[in-house]
């Protein structure tokens, strides 16, 4: 049997459509070839602007725009982007721009195999009276350490803090100005190493 055509007279397929489809219903493609978009395609988007664009009217900010999943659609979920833009790896519920969640192994592996070269893992703020922090926080034990580069270049390394809690100057320990000196119980270290507290200084 010849395929079928609409809007053209020479079909290459079972069904050549030349022009645009609408859909109501449900489309089911149960074969196990290969499905071809030669343009963008959009997924509740009239007006695609990339390859594959996927929009929700839906107003709740945790709203699923994108899923994916080992094995059946009931399948463990591995991925998913919502609707605010949070990206959850592992989880379900990102309540961060991005959130990983592993059971088992490592989280993160950064590697390069440029010889020669650094390998930054680069935390940037374009705010000239903001810090950039690194939190170590252990929900379990209830402790919290970190630490954070201040707006002038100084680092800090910060202990005492219970989970949740932020890198203050309050929880300040130790100190790296900008002339490499270092203080310990001192913002303000004048000389390569100060310490200051009550007690016995060793």
């Amino acid at each position: 049997m010849a395929g079928s055509f609409i809007g053209t007279a020479v079909p290459d397929q079972k069904l050549t459509v030349s022009g645009n489809i609408s859909q109501t219903g449900v489309f089911i493609s149960s074969g196990t070839g290969n499905n071809y978009f030669a343009g963008g395609v959009g997924i509740g988007a009239t007006q695609p602007a990339a390859t594959l664009h996927v929009s929700s009217a839906a107003t709740a900010a945790t709203t699923p725009l994108f899923i994916v999943s080992s094995g059946t659609a009931t399948g463990q979920e591995l991925l998913r982007v919502q609707k605010d833009g949070n990206v959850g790896i592992g989880t379900a519920t990102p309540a961060t721009k991005l959130e990983v969640d592993q059971t088992a192994g490592d989280v993160a592996l950064f590697y390069s195999n440029q010889a020669g070269n650094d390998v930054p893992v680069r935390f940037r703020t374009n705010q000239s009276d903001s810090s950039i922090g690194l939190v170590l926080d252990n929900s379990n034990t209830n402790k919290v350490s970190g630490m954070r580069m201040q707006p002038a270049g100084e680092l800090t390394f910060n202990t005492g803090l219970t989970s949740g809690g932020t890198l203050s100057n309050a929880s300040e320990k130790v100190r790296i100005d900008n002339a490499g000196n270092v203080g310990i119980g001192t913002t303000n270290p004048g000389a390569a190493l100060v310490v200051a507290g009550s007690g016995s200084v060793v």
